[in-house]
C-alpha cells in the first residue's frame, strides 16, 4: 500500500481536472455571460478571469473574440492552461492580492471560485483589487455555490474513476456547523511513489451577507441572479450570480 501525502488544492489533480469537469458545458455557461453583458448594454473587449484554473473559460471566450487574461493560485493549473492557448495571458496570481498596469473592460470569477475565499475580509480584498483593475463602468461577474447546492446536490457524493493511467476518488461533505463544504480527492498514478490527497474547503456564504459587503464596497450592484437565468435569486437558488459595475 502506497503512502498517502496531502497536497495543496489543484496541484496533483491539474492533469485530470478537465476530465473531472467533462460534464460542464462551458459554451452554454459563456452564452449566459454574454447574455448578462447584453442585458446591461456593455460590450467588453478585454476580460480578466480570476481563478481561471486550466483555462477552459478563457479559451472559450477567446474563441468569441475577447482578449483574455487569466490568473490562478495553482501554478500546475496555469501550466496546463498554457498548453491550450499561446495568446491568452495566463499568470499565477492570488485574487486577494494582484495588480495589472492594464485596465480591463470586465472581470469574471466563476464556478464558485469565490467560495475558496474563506472570510468576508478577504472577499473585500478581492473586490478592492478587482475594482482597481477595471475601467470606469467595467462589469464584474462572480458566482457562489450556496448551502442549497451543498445539501441537495453534493453532501455525501462519491465517485471513483480512471483516466489515462490516473486513478482517483472524489468525496464530498457539507460541514454544516462550520458552513464549509469539503471536497476530498485522492489521486494515484504508476509514476507516483505515493497516493496524493487534496482537501478542498469552500466557505458556504449566505447571499445576504455578501450583499452587505457589496453594499459597502465601491461597486454598484446591478443584479443578484439565480443560477443560469437572468432572474432574481431566491432562497432555493443552488448557484447565485452577482453582477457589479465600477462606478
Amino acid at each position: 500500500m502506497t503512502k498517502m501525502i496531502e497536497k495543496a488544492p489543484y496541484t496533483s489533480i491539474a492533469k485530470i481536472y478537465d476530465y473531472l469537469m467533462e460534464d460542464v458545458d462551458y459554451k452554454i455557461w459563456m452564452d449566459l455571460i454574454e447574455e448578462i453583458f447584453a442585458h446591461f448594454k456593455t460590450e467588453p473587449k478585454t476580460i480578466l478571469e480570476l481563478g481561471c484554473g486550466t483555462g477552459s473559460i478563457c479559451v472559450e471566450l477567446e474563441s468569441r473574440g475577447y482578449k483574455m487574461t487569466g490568473i490562478d493560485l495553482a501554478a500546475e493549473m496555469i501550466d496546463f492552461a498554457k498548453t491550450k492557448s499561446d495568446s491568452v495571458n495566463f499568470q499565477v496570481g492570488d485574487m486577494r492580492n494582484f495588480s495589472f498596469e492594464e485596465k480591463f473592460d470586465s472581470a469574471l470569477c466563476l464556478f464558485d471560485s469565490i467560495n475558496y475565499v474563506h472570510t468576508l475580509e478577504e472577499i473585500s480584498q478581492v473586490l478592492d483589487k478587482t475594482y482597481e483593475v477595471l475601467k470606469e463602468g467595467g462589469i464584474f461577474i462572480f458566482d457562489i455555490s450556496t448551502e442549497v447546492n451543498s445539501i441537495q446536490n453534493f453532501n455525501g457524493y462519491y465517485e471513483a474513476d480512471q483516466f489515462e493511467g490516473f486513478e482517483y476518488t472524489f468525496e464530498s461533505f457539507y460541514l454544516r456547523s462550520d458552513k464549509m463544504h469539503l471536497n476530498q480527492i485522492t489521486v494515484e498514478h504508476p509514476d507516483f511513489a505515493e497516493t496524493y490527497i487534496e482537501k478542498h474547503y469552500q466557505k458556504v456564504y449566505k447571499t445576504e451577507e455578501l450583499q452587505e459587503i457589496l453594499e459597502k464596497s465601491k461597486f454598484e450592484i446591478l443584479g443578484v441572479f439565480d443560477g443560469f437565468e437572468i432572474e432574481e435569486a431566491t432562497k432555493e437558488s443552488a448557484r447565485v450570480n452577482f453582477v457589479l459595475r465600477k462606478k
